[in-house]
């Protein structure tokens, strides 16, 4: 069933969750799981954000459009107007290690962009030094972003057995498929994979405390110099639905427990 629009200032515009991709075939995976669920169309200026009811727990999920600056804004938004309980994006990357196949996942343990690793090192001793604190949360950035380690907790609870499932580092650029400038240094952290959205996700889920936790399915792998001559033959559909797959066992999993945690809560009431 879907509820007429409302405006964002509605009571009901707060969430439990948050399921994010860049693009919407991303998410056909929940788009299907939630179809049988109640849901309802919130508005916030010209966006449109859809929210099911899913045992007794409300899930947003929304496309962000590709790249940091998209992932960054929308997430934001979504913070100021939801204030979810918990982030996930979801999606496809390009494996950069050379054992990683198609539709293999992996849960980022942490993420950093490529384009900014070199500032750490440039910027030391100069009259820029001090752009390295960040002036609101008045704390020196981190060279890598982690993810929430509750929610890893979560995932360490889970086994998988039709996905092969990696936690790792990753990767974020905005050129496509890589940078290929920088590709060799990108290496030398030694990252599962490269998108165009974690990092920006990382950092601000770092700058405004946020719990969030990435999970991507590998659609293509590159050479060892970043390049990706079959990129037109990129598995989105399978790799999206693979790690779907894995964010929708840990939604599950903290759904499970919430409601256990209320259940108990009644009855010693």
């Amino acid at each position: 069933m879907e509820y007429p629009l409302l405006n964002s200032n509605n009571t009901t515009s707060k969430v439990d969750y948050a399921i994010i991709a860049a693009m919407e075939e991303e998410l056909t995976f929940f788009v299907e799981k939630f179809s049988n669920c109640q849901s309802i169309l919130l508005k916030i200026g010209a966006l449109t954000f859809k929210v099911y009811d899913y045992y007794n727990s409300k899930v947003l999920v929304t496309a962000t459009g590709i790249g940091t600056t998209f992932s960054a804004c929308v997430l934001t938004i979504i913070n100021s107007h939801f204030n979810p309980d918990f982030f996930f994006f979801c999606g496809t990357a390009g494996g950069i290690r050379n054992h990683l196949k198609l539709r293999d996942v992996i849960v980022a343990d942490k993420a950093f962009e490529a384009e900014i690793q070199g500032i750490f090192t440039l910027l030391k001793n100069t009259p820029f030094e001090n752009c390295l604190k960040h002036p609101i949360k008045n704390e020196y950035f981190p060279a890598h972003y982690p993810a929430d380690p509750e929610l890893l907790k979560i995932f360490h609870s889970l086994e998988f057995t039709h996905e092969k499932v990696y936690q790792g580092t990753v990767v974020s650029s905005n050129a496509f498929p890589a940078p290929l400038e920088l590709f060799k240094k990108i290496k030398e952290f030694d990252p599962y994979s490269i998108d165009m959205e974690t990092s920006a996700f990382y950092q601000i889920a770092w700058l405004l405390n946020l719990k969030v936790l990435a999970i991507r399915g590998v659609s293509n792998i590159l050479n060892t110099d970043g390049t990706d001559e079959k990129i037109h033959e990129s598995d989105v559909e399978g790799s999206s639905f693979a790690a779907a797959s894995v964010l929708f066992a840990i939604l599950n999993k903290l759904i499970e427990s919430k409601n256990v945690c209320n259940l108990k809560l009644i009855s010693s009431s």
